[in-house]
């Protein structure tokens, strides 16, 4: 996070915090404006301050995907069972949702927006229990680990346990403060 301009009583302020400093408190001031200046930092925003997830579960989540696609939105990956597309590495039925999500919305498939929501849509619609064991994992190294895990495990659909264990651990080890 690069910027949060907010108020506290009577003057506005502006500061400059890494994600971590979001995670305590913030004082009586009311933030009314923050900036994310990179796709990690905007899902990273999202996922903690839209859909509510644990900031150790965010981390968890920006790791997998910045390790599977570096939010590469137009990234394509063929596989014997067909193509996998954007961020989250989407099969074909739901790439096919994400079309139809996009039509019915107004984004552009290869807009980050549009594919940060559309996951958010998912969480909501389809993965309603991973969603709630995202808001529960710990606020910790291990919560970063569990929740990039379960990310790769459950939502990208990924069966490789090499890949699932090295990037739950660099989660851990490397993105969590």
């Amino acid at each position: 996070i690069e910027t949060v301009e907010g108020n506290s009583g009577d003057k506005d302020a502006h500061h400059t915090y890494k994600k971590s400093d979001l995670t305590g408190d913030l004082g009586n001031g009311t933030i009314f404006r923050v900036e994310y200046p990179d796709a990690e930092g905007t899902v990273y925003g999202y996922l903690v301050n839209k859909l509510f997830l644990q900031p150790s579960a965010a981390v968890g989540v920006v790791a997998a995907i910045t390790r599977t696609t570096n939010f590469n939105t137009a990234r394509e990956v063929k596989t014997q069972n067909g193509t996998l597309r954007g961020i989250c590495l989407w099969d074909e039925g739901r790439w096919d949702r994400y079309v139809r999500y996009c039509e019915s919305t107004g984004y552009e498939l290869s807009s980050l927006m549009g594919q940060m929501y559309f996951m958010g849509f998912e969480l909501e619609s389809y993965y309603p229990s991973l969603k709630n064991a995202l808001k529960s994992v710990p606020a910790s190294k291990q919560g970063a680990y569990q929740a990039a895990w379960e990310w790769l495990e459950i939502y990208q659909e990924n069966s490789s346990t090499n890949t699932c264990s090295m990037i739950a651990t660099l989660a851990a080890d490397i993105y969590w403060p």
